[in-house]
C-alpha cells in the first residue's frame, strides 16, 4: 500500500503537509497546493492508515453505511432505510465484514472528519440517497475514497451507484393510471434536490406528454424535512406543535388548486409515506378512495401500504439494492481495479385498493320542455300525471 511519503514525493511536498491536507487544515495550505496532494491520493489511491494499526494490516474487513437526514426510530420506523440495512447486513455477513453506521451530521461539511471518521477505518461506505448538492460526496471522492451511493445516481467519476429505474418506474405508474381513464393526474414530489424525485416526475411527464396530456401536468413537492419533522412531533409529545404527518401531504394537495372540474381524480406520490399522507388528507375533505380519487405510491416498504385503503405501489427490491450495494462496496475494497458500476433495478405495479377506474360523473335529471296549454287540456281531459 502506497505511504504519505509516497503521496509526498510524487507531488513534490513535505509528509506533514499531506498531513494538514488529509486533515482540513485550509489555513496552513494553499488552494493549488491542496488540489495537488489530493490528485496525488487518487492516483495513487492512497488510504491514510487508523490511529493504531497493525504492523501488517491492510484491511480493517468493515464497511460503512452514511445517512443523512433521518426519520425518528429509524431502525423500526423508516421502512425504506432498514429493508436497505437488510441487505447490506446479509451481504456484510456472508463475506466476513462488520458494519459501521455512520449519521451524516457527524461529518463536518468542509470535510475535515472525513479522515478520522472514515480514512483507516473503514474499507468503504455506502451513501445512502443523498441530496444533490451534499458536500460529504465530493469530499470523499477527492480522496480517492471507495464509495458506492443507494437510492440516487450521481456524476461523481469513480462512484458506484446502486438504485430503481425511477423514471421508467414512474412512467409506468401514470400509464396505470392512464389506462384507468384518469386525464387529470398530478405528481406530488420532494424537493427538487431529491434525485429520485425529480427523475419520478420526468418519468411522469413522460408519460403524460405521450398520452397528449399536457395541459394536465400539475406537480406539487415538499422538503423531506417537513415530514421528518411531523413525525417527530407525532413520536415525541414534548416536541413544539405544529401540523401532524397528515400535514405533509395536506400541504401539497392544497398547492394543487381549489376543488373544481378539472381537479385531479388521479395522485401519483414519490413515496408511501406521501401517498398516505396525502390520501389521509384527501378524505380528510370528504373524497372517498378510490371511487372518488386514486392515489399510487413508489417504494412498497412499511405499513403505510398495509393501512386501509391499501396502497397500489410501484415497488422497489430494497433488500436486494443493499446488497448489491455492499457487494459493490467490498468487490472494490479487495481489488481497487474493479470497475465502477452503475446499476438499477425495475420496480414492479402492485395494484391494490386505493387505485381504480375514473368515476364518470352521472348523467343530469332529464328536463322536459312542453308546451303550457297542451298540458292543461291533457288534465282538464282526465289525463293523469
Amino acid at each position: 500500500m502506497p505511504t504519505i511519503r509516497d503521496v509526498a514525493n510524487h507531488c513534490g511536498v513535505s509528509a506533514a503537509t499531506v498531513s494538514h491536507v488529509l486533515n482540513g487544515r485550509v489555513d496552513r495550505v494553499g488552494s493549488e497546493t491542496r488540489d495537488r496532494v489530493l490528485a496525488a491520493v487518487r492516483a495513487l489511491q492512497y488510504r491514510p492508515p487508523a490511529a493504531d494499526p497493525g504492523p501488517t494490516q491492510t484491511s480493517r474487513r468493515n464497511i460503512a453505511i452514511v445517512c443523512g437526514e433521518m426519520s425518528p426510530q429509524p431502525v423500526s420506523m423508516d421502512h425504506y432505510f432498514s429493508r436497505i440495512l437488510d441487505g447490506v447486513l446479509e451481504a456484510a455477513a456472508s463475506r466476513g465484514y462488520s458494519l459501521t453506521i455512520v449519521f451524516e451530521r457527524m461529518w463536518a461539511a468542509d470535510g475535515s472528519s472525513v479522515r478520522q471518521s472514515y480514512d483507516g477505518h473503514c474499507d468503504g461506505a455506502i451513501l445512502l440517497a443523498p441530496e444533490d448538492g451534499d458536500p460529504l460526496l465530493p469530499s470523499l471522492a477527492e480522496r480517492g475514497a471507495n464509495v458506492t451511493v443507494i437510492g440516487s445516481t450521481v456524476d461523481s467519476p469513480g462512484i458506484s451507484c446502486v438504485d430503481v429505474d425511477n423514471e421508467a418506474g414512474a412512467y409506468a405508474a401514470t400509464r396505470h393510471l392512464i389506462g384507468l381513464g384518469h386525464r387529470q393526474i398530478a405528481y406530488l414530489g420532494a424537493s427538487p434536490k431529491v434525485r429520485s424525485s425529480v427523475e419520478r416526475q420526468a418519468g411522469y411527464e413522460r408519460a403524460m406528454r405521450e398520452s397528449r396530456l399536457s395541459e394536465s401536468i400539475r406537480c406539487a413537492t415538499a422538503k423531506v424535512s417537513s415530514w421528518i419533522a411531523a413525525e417527530r412531533r407525532r413520536l415525541d409529545p414534548s416536541e413544539d406543535a405544529g401540523p401532524g404527518v397528515e400535514g405533509w401531504g395536506e400541504e401539497l394537495i392544497a398547492s394543487i388548486g381549489p376543488f373544481g372540474a378539472d381537479y385531479p381524480t388521479a395522485f401519483f406520490c414519490w413515496n408511501d409515506d406521501l401517498a398516505r399522507s396525502a390520501t389521509t388528507a384527501l378524505i380528510g375533505r370528504g373524497m372517498r378512495i378510490p371511487e372518488d380519487v386514486s392515489v399510487i405510491g413508489f417504494d412498497d416498504c412499511g405499513p403505510a401500504t398495509a393501512m386501509l385503503p391499501h396502497l397500489t405501489v410501484m415497488a422497489q427490491p430494497l433488500r436486494l439494492i443493499g446488497k448489491r450495494a455492499a457487494d459493490l462496496t467490498i468487490d472494490r475494497a479487495e481489488n481497487r481495479t474493479q470497475p465502477v458500476e452503475v446499476v438499477r433495478y425495475a420496480a414492479e405495479l402492485v395494484t391494490r385498493d386505493s387505485t381504480g377506474p375514473v368515476r364518470i360523473a352521472e348523467p343530469p335529471e332529464p328536463i322536459f320542455i312542453c308546451d303550457r296549454h297542451q298540458v292543461v287540456s291533457t288534465l282538464s281531459n282526465g289525463g293523469s300525471h
